[in-house]
């Protein structure tokens, strides 16, 4: 069994629906928010105190595609020390662009992976 501590990163799938497929408009923003240096979002602290954190040192990769109805991302993020919860993605996506939020949104983890990016089991 191996120490929890050697757990590093999360290989998942974010997809963002939308009913009216998705628009070139779309695919542009969501490419504009991750290439910057910096995405600030509010996040709930432990203490459930309110605080700015930057989550794009979080992102180890991102890479995505537009297929139909669904813009996807396939996203490493850390897994902890700190960790960052995909849904946060989601959240500086919609907090950026208001105006571009999906209809529906759903996560898949891939992998949980250690600091050699072999899979954690």
């Amino acid at each position: 069994v191996r120490p929890i501590r050697e757990l590093d990163a999360l290989r998942c799938r974010v997809e963002l629906i939308y009913d009216g497929g998705v628009t070139p408009e779309t695919v542009q923003a969501v490419q504009e928010l991750f290439a910057r240096e910096e995405i600030v979002i509010q996040k709930r602290t432990k203490r459930k105190a309110m605080a700015d954190v930057d989550i794009r040192p979080l992102i180890r990769s991102i890479d995505f595609s537009a297929e139909g109805d669904t813009l996807c991302m396939d996203v490493v993020v850390a897994a902890q020390n700190p960790g960052l919860n995909p849904e946060l993605i989601r959240a500086a996506f919609c907090e950026t662009y208001p105006d571009l939020q999906p209809d529906f949104v759903t996560f898949h983890r891939r992998a949980v992976l250690d600091g050699e990016g072999k899979e954690f089991r």
